[in-house]
């Protein structure tokens, strides 16, 4: 192997191990400190958090006040969960809208199906992840991290040997 092809070829597999170590990252730290991935499906918070982004919800912050985003579930036994702004109070519960909604929801949000707060979102990764699945989303990435490592290896087989000066 040319030396030009093999420098190519390790920043190739070098930059694909960077990209990896930072997915890695982006989806194990935050558990670690208390947050969980949701994904946003429709525009109601547009342009705030765009369709598709990539929410952080802090699940040890359940006492949210008007203006915060939360993440809640409609009813008791409702696996959808809801994002969006506290926008006034309702005795005991919190009245919400999204951003992009002219009407504030129907439902008044008592604390006990509050999630908890979002406090950051990436937009866009996650027509990735529901375009995959998630399931299979980190199936790829360890396929990829697999593959990588197999062509770190082979590159080192065919490493280009130095020339000694005579």
């Amino acid at each position: 192997m040319s030396p030009i092809l093999y420098k190519k070829f390790s920043m190739i597999t070098t930059i694909i191990l960077i990209f990896i170590i930072l997915l890695a990252g982006l989806f194990s730290i935050p558990k670690f400190l208390g947050y969980d991935e949701r994904v946003v499906l429709s525009g109601s918070m547009e342009p705030t958090i765009p369709t598709g982004s990539l929410v952080f919800v802090n699940l040890k912050k359940r006492d949210p006040k008007v203006g915060d985003v939360i993440s809640y579930r409609r009813s008791d036994n409702d696996e959808i969960t809801v994002t969006h702004r506290i926008v006034g109070t309702a005795g005991d519960g919190f009245i919400t809208k999204g951003d992009a909604n002219a009407e504030n929801d129907f439902v008044t949000v008592y604390p006990d199906r509050i999630d908890g707060t979002v406090k950051a979102h990436i937009p866009w990764i996650g027509f990735v992840i529901n375009g995959i699945g998630a399931e299979h989303f980190f199936t790829l990435i360890i396929w990829i991290t697999v593959i990588d490592f197999l062509l770190m290896m082979t590159l080192e087989v065919f490493k280009p040997e130095k020339r000694k000066s005579q």
